[in-house]
């Protein structure tokens, strides 16, 4: 059972005879980063309004109290939602997750709806709703860019398994995330591979797992088929030693890699790189303990054509 000390989600009722929750204890807590303090003054005013409501009527009965849920959920609820639906969108471990904000055509029913602004020109994005102003829509806006950059193609798909195994608040992450890349100016740069490595990096320098992570990292970037490693990954290790040492450990035929005729072909084309123990198991290979990971020219038949692996488990 994973615990969490802060609610990932609002309680089922917020009222009852006489009582009123407030706060984080009630699930008032911004999905995206588990802040609480601006939602709980802002759901504490309102229970004061009830209250004094009720005090005025001398009844303090669930019926008249329930007027605070209906008044918060109204204010906060649309945004408490969109950090829940990123959440369980990313437990299902999509290819690609795409956040597009809602557009509406200029003179349709809907466009007259309370509440809701949009462009007068196209594409005629929403700018604000009834429940989500125009700052809280420009934040979903880049959340979604972050998520689609770092999500939406080939690279990190072992770092993502790890992160959904994990159990970690997805859109805390991404959250964080967009605080790093506008610190980086990531929006003005081109999305690299490399780049978006570096971020990932820098972000989860300070983590406990901070080095199974880099690891993680290096085998999504050798299994792209790069041939090299970039600077936060690692650009100083000579990857030619692990090539060298293999090279003596094995034998002169290896079916179905090579026989004695390919076999120079075999080291000269393949890339070859150690993981831990705790990185091979996260990546299903292997037994638990530590090996070699050599990376193939030849491609998988899957749709992100990953570079073939080969596993060699530690001789020691």
């Amino acid at each position: 059972m994973l615990l969490s000390p802060i609610p990932t989600e609002p309680i089922e009722c917020s009222y009852t005879d006489r009582v009123l929750v407030v706060g984080e204890a009630a699930g008032q807590v911004k999905t995206t980063t588990q802040g609480g303090i601006y939602y709980g003054m802002l759901c504490a005013a309102m229970a004061a309004e009830t209250l004094e409501f009720a005090a005025k009527k001398d009844d303090f009965r669930a019926q008249v109290l329930k007027r605070y849920e209906q008044a918060w959920t109204k204010e906060i609820s649309q945004e408490l939602k969109t950090g829940l639906s990123l959440r369980e969108v990313f437990a299902m471990g999509p290819h690609h997750i795409q956040m597009g904000l809602l557009k509406i055509l200029p003179g349709t029913a809907i466009s007259g709806e309370p509440g809701l602004v949009h462009a007068q020109r196209p594409p005629y994005q929403v700018l604000a709703t009834d429940s989500l102003d125009h700052a809280s829509l420009a934040e979903l806006y880049w959340l979604g860019e972050v998520v689609e950059a770092f999500h939406n193609n080939r690279y990190f798909p072992s770092f993502f398994a790890w992160l959904r195994a994990s159990g970690e608040d997805v859109a805390v992450f991404f959250e964080g995330l967009l605080a790093l890349c506008r610190e980086r100016n990531f929006f003005n740069r081109a999305a690299t591979q490399e780049l978006l490595s570096e971020l990932l990096v820098a972000g989860t320098a300070e983590r406990a797992e901070g080095d199974l992570i880099r690891e993680l990292l290096c085998f999504d970037w050798l299994r792209c088929g790069h041939h090299h490693l970039p600077a936060p990954l690692g650009a100083t290790a000579d990857l030619a030693v692990w090539r060298e040492a293999l090279a003596r450990r094995l034998p002169l035929n290896f079916a179905p890699h090579y026989d004695y005729q390919s076999r120079a072909d075999f080291f000269r084309k393949s890339m070859f790189m150690p993981f831990s123990g705790a990185a091979l198991r996260c990546l299903g290979l292997g037994e638990g303990g530590a090996g070699l990971v050599a990376f193939l020219p030849g491609r998988t038949a899957s749709l992100q054509r990953f570079q073939k692996t080969v596993f060699f488990p530690d001789s020691n």
